[in-house]
């Protein structure tokens, strides 16, 4: 009997160990070779799938976890984007991200068109291949420490305008598979645009009533101090909001995106994405391998030239469009050209915008099979355009602003550091806030990770950057900045969430000094072990306080409670002292 009629026979959970297992494998063994997780799942799926090896006969019973995975993530990206920020960022750097992307599909679309693409199919893989790889690109810079480097800064910004137009291309695709289709079903032009219109108002009035009610069921949520419920209510929001939005005639993924932006200007983003993030992950991982095997390797055997030629065309295609509108309106020629080569490659989102093309009718299987192979190439080959930087760099360093830019390249310069200590303060008890006073008080620039929230409304607008969060998850000390910090105070009275805290705090930032208070001894040698720099012990602390106070009263010094006769603070000396 074959294995994927044993998966099968097993329903849903069969097809799932299958995927999981052979998605992990897969990754594990391309790991080693320096492939990122996304391409090696997608070739375990397309390896793995009911065209190839047969290991898995069908993937429709996991339809609604790759359905879901989509969500979370438009979810995710919305959450992570502050609407404060949007109206207060960096114009020229939107500009830039806007101009890339128009650019990208100006070019592809004839390119498209010279393989024999008609023009309605040709725009849509246009659209689908102008984004980028957020999470390949994002490891990559993060590993190498570039995402500070004028380059890496430059990368971002135009990743998420490329993030926050994807909601934007999938309306643009749905409506161009309705005018290509003629919308024959409809009665006229005129009902198509009055349907749009209250589709348009019924998403406002979402967006409205999201941001009556959301906040406040999360702050409840917070008050009774559960992780379960706010995570629960906080994936409701996001199906919920899916659904809304596929009623109301558009996308999934535009609904879970507005729902992650309601919640983006509220101060329980951060936990909610760190509690959601290993789902999330989980579920990318079979949505990938999932698609991956719709993939037929048929007629990609016959197809497999034209794969070829369009991907090293798209790579070349996205290198100049991004690199030039990088030079046009931001930097020098090498920090253009570096951002140009780095975001060369398609994206996760590039599968799901080819999906909905496909669904559209605008292109047909083949061609979606071709597409989605040039997108795994390029994913796998991402590192070779960036090494293509250290050929040029000679003569890009030559390259300066544009004319029209040179009068003003201040402008666009890297803004100095002003030389401000960085310290980040987890938990705002009694130890954090007289730490997080005086440290404000040295200029220090503080932010402080609080899990209560009535503590960071109350004071958040006393000088001091507030989130509110658990100290001990990684997403929520990234959001903290703590790639960048000087310093990391670790004051909660949790020897174990301190311990997770300083553990994932090294591993995210090698050169910080971080201080840890703990209640024992023990746990203070172990939160040595995993990174601190030094530990403050309570119990050793009271016994220092008692020994000055008899010390004061009678001049005789003792060593009251110091094992080792020495300081109470355990360890070498920091390594950057605030």
């Amino acid at each position: 009997m074959e294995w994927a009629t044993l998966a099968s026979g097993a329903g849903s959970i069969g097809g799932l160990f299958t995927v999981l297992a052979v998605a992990g494998l897969t990754a594990l063994v391309m790991g080693r070779a320096g492939i990122a997780a996304i391409p090696a799942f997608l070739i375990a799926g397309a390896v793995a799938g009911p065209h190839a090896l047969g290991l898995v006969g069908s993937a429709e019973d996991l339809g609604a976890i790759s359905e879901l995975a989509i969500i979370l993530l438009l979810f995710g990206i919305g959450m992570h984007i502050e609407p404060g920020e949007l109206r207060h960022g960096s114009t020229r750097l939107i500009i830039v991200g806007l101009a890339s992307i128009a650019a990208c599909v100006l070019l592809l679309w004839p390119a498209a068109m010279a393989f024999g693409v008609e023009w309605a199919g040709a725009l849509a893989l246009a659209l689908a291949l102008s984004v980028s790889s957020t999470a390949v690109v994002l490891r990559r810079l993060m590993r190498r420490r570039e995402l500070h480097q004028p380059p890496g800064r430059l990368a971002l910004a135009v990743l998420i305008v490329q993030d926050l137009a994807v909601p934007v291309l999938l309306i643009a695709i749905d409506t161009l598979g309705r005018i290509h289709a003629g919308d024959q079903a409809e009665a006229s032009t005129l009902a198509i645009v009055g349907r749009g219109a209250l589709s348009v108002i019924g998403a406002a009035a979402l967006v409205v009533g999201g941001r009556l009610v959301l906040p406040r069921l999360l702050r409840q949520a917070s008050l009774v101090g559960s992780d379960e419920v706010m995570l629960t209510l906080g994936v409701a929001a996001a199906i919920g909001a899916a659904l809304a939005t596929s009623a109301l005639g558009f996308s999934h993924e535009l609904g879970a995106f507005l729902a992650g932006l309601v919640l983006g200007g509220t101060p329980f983003k951060h936990q909610i994405g760190a509690l959601m993030g290993p789902a999330r992950d989980f579920f990318l991982a079979v949505f990938f391998t999932t698609l991956g095997m719709a993939v037929d390797p048929a007629p990609l055997a016959e197809l497999w030239p034209a794969v070829l030629i369009g991907g090293a065309l798209m790579l070349v295609i996205k290198s100049i469009a991004i690199g030039v509108s990088s030079w046009a309106l931001w930097g020098t020629g090498l920090v253009a050209a570096t951002a140009g080569l780095t975001l060369a490659q398609a994206g996760e989102f590039s599968l799901i915008l080819l999906d909905s093309s496909s669904d559209a009718g605008l292109i047909d299987e083949h061609t979606k099979a071709a597409a989605v192979a040039i997108v795994v190439i390029s994913l796998v080959l991402t590192p070779v355009p960036i090494m293509l930087v250290r050929v040029l760099r000679p003569w890009l360093e030559r390259v300066g602003p544009p004319p029209w830019r040179r009068a003003g390249a201040g402008e666009a310069s890297e803004p100095e550091e002003d030389g401000a200590i960085r310290v980040i303060i987890g938990g705002f008890g009694p130890i954090g806030r007289v730490a997080a006073d005086h440290l404000q008080k040295a200029g220090v620039r503080t932010t402080v990770i609080e899990l209560n929230e009535k503590t960071v409304r109350s004071h958040a607008q006393k000088g001091c950057r507030f989130i509110f969060g658990d100290v001990s998850h990684a997403e929520v000390l990234d959001s903290a900045g703590v790639r960048g910090a000087d310093a990391l105070i670790l004051t909660v009275p949790d020897d174990e969430a301190n311990l997770r805290a300083c553990r994932i705090a090294r591993s995210m930032n090698g050169e910080m000094c971080i201080v840890v208070r703990m209640n024992h001894l023990g746990k203070a040698l172990e939160a040595k072990n995993l990174g601190a720099d030094a530990t403050v012990v309570e119990e050793v602390a009271a016994a220092q306080a008692m020994e000055r106070v008899v010390i004061e009263r009678f001049g005789v010094k003792l060593n009251v409670g110091r094992p080792d006769g020495g300081s109470g603070s355990h360890g070498p000396p920091p390594r950057r002292v605030p």
